[in-house]
Parts: structure tokens; sequence; C-alpha cells
């Protein structure tokens, strides 16, 4: 998700929401930030993290699921759009991982 706000005030917020375990991206002046928060009983491994994404290999042993995702946050820069989309685009192409789940 988006968060607009540091690593300090999102940690707070993942604690009372009761997640335990997560990663901030913090944003760069007032946009961007990304973060994502998980339960113990899953793994996470943490492939690409940039201020525009953060790709990892997700297992829940408990429901034997294996899989990758990918959540994105597009550039809210105009002048960052078509360098964003073509860098993400040819990345893209590359992935050859069977159950992979992009979140846009």
């Amino acid at each position: 998700m988006e968060t607009k706000q540091s690593s300090h005030s999102i940690k707070n917020r993942r604690r009372q929401c009761g997640f335990h375990k997560g990663l901030t991206v913090d944003p760069i002046g007032r946009a961007g930030g990304l973060c994502i928060w998980w339960k113990p009983s899953m793994e996470i491994e943490f492939l690409d993290v940039t201020k525009n994404w953060i790709d990892a290999v997700v297992k829940v042993p408990s429901d034997s699921f294996y899989g990758r995702c990918t959540w994105v946050y597009g550039t809210p820069y105009n002048n960052e759009k078509v360098e964003f989309w073509e860098t993400l685009k040819a990345w893209g192409v590359k992935i050859t991982f069977p159950g992979w789940l992009w979140v846009i």
C-alpha cells in the first residue's frame, strides 16, 4: 500500500493492526512510500525492493501456497511515467516463475 508516512509511523500502525512482521520503503517527500505486512505463519523472501515495487517469493506452509508476488506503485510524476512503465515491462518479460501475481 502507498503510505506517504515514515517507517516509524507505519511500524506503530502495523503493530496496532496485529501484524508482527513488515517491510517499509520510506516516501520521497510527500509521494510514495510502500509497505507490506504479514503474519508469522508466512515466509517472505524479498527479491527486489525499490521506491516503486516490492518483489517477493511468498510461502504459506500451512496452506501449501508458494508463489511470487510483485506489488507495484506507479510513479506519480508525469516526467517519470514512460521510463517507469518501460522498465517494468522489460523487467516483467524476464520473469519465468510459475504462480506469479502482479498487484498494481
